[in-house]
């Protein structure tokens, strides 16, 4: 991304956030792209964000997304600079270096590693990105336990594999439902043992809400040629979903953002109430519709088996949460979530 553009994106949020009473802003690094190859441009911008907050009396919140495969200067650095760090890690040694080697064919999971736990010895807000797949599935509570065991991470975030880029070319499998399941909750007591929140995006209880991000008209991302977006998936103009995501660009002549205004409108309407699939179940303003960038890509003349799993999977989680929070309440409240699960088990087993 070219460093005006860049500044210029610092510079809109953080008028907004003077104009609005806001206090603070954010800036987000993240991909298409590992940001952090773009060393002297990140910390630039960071630099420049501290020193405009600093000028406009307002807190600057840093965030980043990264592989982990970073150097000991480049580690020091985030641990200073950094608010909040995810790191994308899919399993233990063999599965992390098979699904994300080094560009030479080497495996990267000791270096995630060595990241990792600098994070955690630093006391840097820090999660873990996880992703399943047919191949990995059955080792998530195994990975989970690892990384629980030793490092300190604020949360684990666990989804089933979504085919794009790399992933969609090598056709990466994705596990069944049931095996994602099993293995999620599996990972999930461990998790919870060790006192780590671990989560899966679409199951949300008890929080409500109508649109399941802030693509729903209200993110601004800016895309390393200059376009704005309102998701971080869809960063590439080829992709047929930039229809539908990308409201805005940077021009160069005038040396600032121009959106489109309809765009943002029909961005706004990308809320649960829409959805007809979604008129009927009981998890609709807490999955929230699901991702709309994976949506839109599976969704076609009617609902898709991408989206039923994906559907299926928010409906058992968020059912866990309710019974869990039923399980936490009065007497009569826990009476009831067991004999509904004594009722699901006669269900199953036919």
């Amino acid at each position: 991304m070219a460093e005006q553009v860049a500044r210029r994106a610092v510079d809109l949020v953080a008028e907004n956030a003077g104009a609005t009473g806001a206090g603070r802003f954010g800036v987000n690094f993240h991909g298409g792209g590992e940001p952090t190859l773009a060393w002297d441009l990140l910390t630039g911008v960071t630099a420049y964000g501290r020193r405009l907050a600093a000028e406009r009396n307002l807190k600057c919140h840093v965030a980043l997304a990264t592989n982990g495969v970073l150097d000991a200067g480049q580690l020091a650095w985030i641990v200073e600079q950094v608010d909040d760090v995810n790191v994308s890690v899919d399993g233990m040694q063999a599965v992390h270096d098979a699904l994300r080697p080094l560009r030479d064919g080497g495996g990267s999971f000791a270096q995630a590693l060595e990241t990792i736990r600098t994070l955690s010895a630093g006391g840097r807000p820090f999660g873990l990105r996880m992703t399943s797949t047919r191949e990995n599935v059955e080792h998530l509570p195994e990975a989970v336990r690892f990384f629980c065991e030793t490092a300190s991470p604020r949360a684990i975030h666990i989804e089933p594999v979504f085919p794009c880029g790399r992933c969609a070319a090598e056709r990466v499998a994705g596990p069944t439902v049931d095996a994602f399941l099993r293995a999620f909750r599996a990972a999930r007591d461990v998790a919870d043992r060790h006192g780590i929140r671990m989560y899966y995006s679409g199951a949300r209880y008890p929080a409500v809400a109508t649109a399941f991000c802030q693509a729903a008209g209200k993110s601004f991302t800016v895309t390393t040629e200059g376009s704005v977006t309102a998701c971080y998936e869809v960063v590439d103009r080829g992709d047929p979903r930039a229809e539908t995501f990308f409201f805005g660009r940077y021009d160069a002549s005038a040396d600032r953002f121009e959106f489109d205004p309809e765009r943002l409108k029909r961005l706004s309407q990308l809320t649960v109430e829409r959805l007809a699939f979604c008129r009927n179940c009981f998890c609709k303003y807490h999955c929230a519709g699901d991702c709309p960038a994976k949506r839109l890509a599976v969704f076609e003349g009617g609902v898709p088996d991408g989206q039923v799993a994906r559907c299926r999977i928010a409906q058992e989680l968020t059912r866990d949460q309710i019974l869990s929070a039923l399980d936490r309440g009065s007497r009569p409240m826990r009476v009831v979530a067991r004999e509904y699960r004594a009722y699901r088990e006669e269900v199953e087993s036919g």
